[in-house]
């Protein structure tokens, strides 16, 4: 059986690599460019695996709503 189906997002990598520290200068120089880069390139939802948890990113309020209000008991 599949497990459950999770949002697009950068690749999973095992150690820490030249790309993780490309991304850290690009997020600490422009947050807001970096953040609206992986929206640009993963759409409104994307998923980012950091120190073994998942972390979702939501553009929209309206599916931040969803989920912590409206399913917030699921």
């Amino acid at each position: 059986m599949a497990g459950p189906l999770l949002p697009p997002g950068p690749p999973k990598t095992r150690n820490i690599s030249l790309a993780h520290l490309r991304n850290l200068q690009a997020y600490v120089r422009d947050p807001l460019a970096f953040v609206g880069d992986r929206f640009a390139t993963y759409g409104d939802v994307y998923l980012v695996r950091t120190g073994g948890e998942l972390l979702y990113v939501f553009k929209r309020p309206d599916h931040i709503a969803e989920v912590l209000v409206r399913q917030a008991d699921a």
